[in-house]
């Protein structure tokens, strides 16, 4: 435990000359860490003559942390003076140096001081660096442009420099699509085009370093789709599916279930079937043949006939439900058998 270090200044060269009240000593320097009961200085040390009676010439918040031995004039540690409570009480500054003051009224038989006596409190690293939530959510479209910084959240650390946070660093990163920049304020660095359909999650451990210790966090990083796929059909599109069927085929026979897929998440792959318009301008085929629009099934309406009609062709469209969907299709060919 460093002790208190006391450096003694006079404003003139001999005391005993001083004409005017007021005194102004030298800084004491005093580690936040000092131990209750520590003495900090002895006025009668300083002072010309030996039968002085001191008392503090104001009774605040700050005296409330020393002890002023009245007689020899000795002040000692009262309470803990931990540099970041004093902060928060205002007693002194967060950002600088915590310099406080004592003020001592020294009365003798034939003088009367005020002592102004400033007491610079040092920082320790007594605190350790913290992250205000164990995981951090962040989500980002796959269509982020190149070089974009992705702002990561700071950690706090009360104490001051050198003892505060240093510097920011991940875990590891084995991911080829980000950089780590741990300059302030730190970020992640979008290097590589992302896609959702490859990976729509990234996982970070996020720390940050300060003197003897580190704190992390998790974050957590989801890439949010784009309608950037379209739907396929799960067989050759180039050629047309051909079904024979015959004309006593019962009403509501399931003829055949069309079936696409979409790498999109949500809406974007979410994909409804319907009749192209040039399909849906033969009245008959709408006569005749239902398409379920949720699941892609064919079914038929109406008893066939093959002497009218024994060939049906049918354009299915397949197309998600996203922005700016573009559509997919597949061409049916019923032959009606006799």
């Amino acid at each position: 435990m460093r002790l208190c270090l006391v450096f003694w200044l006079y404003l003139i060269v001999n005391i005993s000359i001083i004409e005017s009240q007021y005194i102004r000593l030298s800084t004491v320097n005093c580690s936040e860490l000092s131990p209750i009961g520590t003495s900090i200085i002895q006025l009668l040390d300083i002072l010309p003559l030996s039968n002085w009676e001191f008392t503090f010439l104001t009774q605040t918040l700050i005296e409330s942390y020393f002890l002023l031995d009245n007689l020899k004039g000795t002040i000692i540690i009262k309470n803990f003076l931990d540099r970041e409570n004093l902060c928060r009480l205002n007693l002194c500054s967060c950002l600088n140096q915590c310099l406080i003051k004592l003020d001592i009224h020294a009365i003798s038989d034939k003088y009367t001081y005020i002592l102004s006596l400033p007491i610079l409190i040092y920082d320790e690293n007594d605190n350790y660096c913290y992250f205000l939530n164990d995981i951090y959510y962040l989500n980002i479209s796959e269509n982020i442009q190149l070089n974009t910084h992705i702002i990561l959240p700071i950690a706090y650390d009360p104490d001051l420099i050198p003892n505060n946070i240093q510097y920011y660093y991940l875990l590891e990163n084995n991911y080829t699509e980000f950089y780590f920049n741990n300059q302030l304020p730190p970020s992640i660095i979008i290097i590589k085009q992302l896609d959702r359909e490859l990976n729509d999650k990234y996982y970070f451990n996020y720390c940050a370093y300060e003197e003897q210790h580190s704190c992390c966090m998790k974050i957590i990083l989801t890439i949010i789709d784009i309608n950037d796929n379209s739907a396929i059909f799960q067989y050759d599109q180039q050629l047309p599916l051909i079904i024979n069927i015959s004309e006593f085929t019962s009403i509501n026979t399931e003829l055949i279930q069309m079936k696409a897929f979409d790498l999109d998440d949500g809406l974007n792959g979410q994909i409804i079937y319907t009749f192209s318009k040039w399909t849906l301008n033969d009245k008959t085929i709408n006569e005749i043949f239902n398409l379920n629009s949720q699941n892609g099934s064919i079914i038929l309406l109406k008893q066939l006939d093959y002497e009218q009609r024994n060939n049906y062709e049918l354009q299915i469209q397949a197309i998600d439900l996203g922005l700016n969907a573009i559509p997919t299709y597949a061409t049916v060919i019923i032959q009606v058998l006799f």
